[in-house]
């Protein structure tokens, strides 16, 4: 079961939905790397997730664990 998610945006405040979720993964260790990967040296952003060309200006990690058990 993949129970952390990256969420990112490019605004102050969140999306609508689930149009800031970028992906599961089933560690926290998985989704720290995916995340640290996808820091960007382009100018216009601080994270580009290249896998889903989303580009972005903050990064949370959800452990999902705590809301469903």
């Amino acid at each position: 079961m993949k129970l952390f998610l990256v969420t990112a945006g490019e605004d102050h405040y969140p999306q609508h939905g689930e149009l800031d979720w970028v992906a599961c993964f089933k560690t926290l260790r998985e989704a720290r790397e995916y995340v640290e990967n996808a820091k960007s040296e382009r100018s216009d952003c601080r994270y580009w997730f290249k896998d889903k060309d989303i580009t972005a200006d903050w990064v949370r990690i959800i452990d999902l664990n705590k809301w469903i058990f």
